[in-house]
């Protein structure tokens, strides 16, 4: 087995997450628990769940243009952003753009669904 096969992410098409949000992961794999990393497409005015996960985020905006609400204090977003969610911070991002929202999330340690609240 080459070495690509074996750190191939295992959901390598974009799904639906209840969230509210598509997701396609780009590195989510036991073998590498540092990190992960995702794309997220959010569709024109939609709004993903109030939430806090039990890892930190990083969310890289790469398109459009978005509200994100970290402990209920909002900030406007757009392409180029970089921004930092700490561990059990509450967070929602609404899409106000005029297109998909799209965005990276980088999670240090891995993400697991074991360490999503909803709020």
């Amino acid at each position: 087995m080459t070495l690509s096969k074996t750190l191939k992410t295992e959901n390598p098409d974009e799904y639906w997450m209840d969230e509210g949000i598509f997701v396609k992961e780009i590195v989510n794999t036991p073998t590498i628990s540092g990190f992960s990393l995702a794309r997220c497409r959010l569709p024109q005015g939609a709004i993903t769940r109030n939430h806090r996960l039990n890892v930190a985020e990083t969310y890289i905006i790469e398109d459009g243009n978005a509200m994100i609400y970290l402990d209920q204090q909002p900030y406007k977003v757009m392409k180029g952003d970089i921004i930092p969610v700490a561990i059990g911070q509450s967070q929602y991002i609404k899409n106000v753009g005029n297109g998909d929202l799209i965005f990276l999330v980088h999670c240090t340690p891995r993400f697991t669904m074991d360490q999503y609240q909803a709020i």
